[in-house]
């Protein structure tokens, strides 16, 4: 993910003073893998 020259999409705070700007298909990528340790 780092280097993606695609426009932000959403940017997430993973902690304090720390946050992720992901584009789209990032963001996207990033939820599916959250669900499926989720689900486990």
């Amino acid at each position: 993910m780092i280097g993606c020259r695609r426009p932000v999409y959403r940017t997430l705070a993973i902690a304090p003073a720390t946050v992720v700007e992901l584009c789209a298909e990032h963001y996207s990528e990033e939820q599916a893998a959250l669900e499926r340790k989720e689900t486990g």
